[in-house]
């Protein structure tokens, strides 16, 4: 047997059932996503940051330094790891001058050419280290010492430490010596 159906009711079901529906569709959209965050520029190459570095040095050898005499034996691995950067081996330049260092490991120079070496081979926190080794070992004054703390600075700016970034330019800063005037 079949019941009489009532149309209307029918209808008013379906367009309830509609609307539930989507209403439901609205209830689960998602809020609309932010834009990505703007790209943050690249980190400068590691040449790049050595030559910063040493045109920094070069600037500051109108103050006054001390150097004590090298080791010949020391001498010789410093020139032949300059030629082999000089070709882009960093790491053959690494390692001989990190044989100089065993020849002579009181030399600051060489920790100093050790750590801006290891910048080259983005071995950041090897660099801070052997640069902090030369700022003790030297004078802790002229160019060497704000070659110390800019290699630090540097370092530290690849890690994303801001703040030790520029307490270390700031020690770097400290380090200039101007000659005593002569009469």
């Amino acid at each position: 047997m079949l019941l009489p159906v009532n149309k209307s009711a029918i209808s008013s079901c379906v367009i309830v059932a509609a609307t539930l529906a989507l209403s439901g569709c609205m209830f689960f959209q998602s809020a609309p996503k932010p834009p990505p965050p703007a790209p943050t520029p690249p980190p400068p190459a590691p040449l790049e940051i050595v030559t910063q570095l040493r045109q920094a040095a070069a600037a500051e050898l109108t103050t006054m330094d001390v150097q004590p005499l090298t080791n010949p034996a020391v001498q010789f691995l410093r020139d032949r790891a300059d030629r082999l950067e000089a070709q882009g081996d960093y790491a053959g330049a690494a390692k001989l001058l990190a044989e100089a260092v065993q020849v002579a490991p009181d030399d600051p120079e060489i920790l100093q050419h050790l750590a801006e070496e290891m910048i080259l081979l983005r071995r950041f926190v090897e660099a801070e280290k052997h640069a902090r080794a030369s700022f003790e070992m030297g004078s802790k004054l002229g160019p060497l010492c704000s070659a110390n703390w800019r290699t630090i600075a540097a370092a530290r700016k690849t890690a994303g430490d801001l703040l030790g970034h520029n307490s270390a330019l700031d020690r770097a800063s400290q380090c200039a010596v101007q000659p005593l005037p002569r009469f």
